[in-house]
């Protein structure tokens, strides 16, 4: 299958709809994606192949299918689709600091994290830098989801660790990422919370 005709496919399914069909579709098509030029629509493909990996809880799959999404996106360059990955770092070490939130998902119980809001930090040269231009699909990763996405994640972690003004601060930037996207009402959210 052509890569866009696999992201296609595996957009439809992955990562909630059907991510175990997803993984399979991935799996059996890995041989063309590895054969052919890097390009976006295979970074985007193997990226929610490791989001469908996460969702069935296999870590180390996703792992693998984050790096292979990074790869491709690092030849290309695509420094906000390897920005999107990176962020992933952030949400494990909160996991960590919460023992894989074994006492529960909510804001009275996780236990914030630094290094969580340091990994986003380290990442807003790009979310604030120039845009590569490199989109696929209206949710892939541009440079104005990844500023939202960096200003509201920042927001959220500074909540878990009781920076409040530091908080608002965030969501406010975040609001006013947003333009009018979905992402309005979750960083509206989240300066509620604050």
């Amino acid at each position: 299958m052509d890569q866009k005709s696999l992201l296609r496919s595996v957009y439809e399914i992955a990562p909630t709809v059907d991510p175990a069909t997803a993984l399979s579709v991935g799996e059996a098509e890995w041989p063309a994606i590895d054969a052919r030029a890097a390009n976006a629509e295979d970074a985007e493909t193997c990226r929610l192949l490791s989001l469908s990996a996460s969702e069935v809880g296999d870590r180390m799959t996703a792992d693998l299918w984050r790096g292979r999404a990074r790869v491709r996106a690092q030849e290309i360059g695509w420094p906000e689709m390897i920005t999107a990955l990176e962020m992933t770092r952030a949400f494990k070490a909160l996991s960590v600091r919460n023992d894989d939130y074994a006492r529960g998902r909510t804001l009275d119980f996780i236990q914030g994290e630094p290094s969580s809001v340091k990994i986003i930090q380290q990442l807003e040269p790009v979310a604030f830098g120039p845009d590569s231009g490199i989109s696929v699909r209206p949710k892939s990763a541009s440079i104005a989801l990844i500023r939202r996405f960096v200003l509201e994640k920042r927001g959220s972690f500074q909540l878990a660790m009781n920076q409040w003004d530091e908080a608002v601060d965030s969501f406010t930037k975040a609001i006013d990422a947003a333009e009018g996207s979905r992402g309005f009402l979750k960083a509206r959210g989240g300066l509620a919370l604050a």
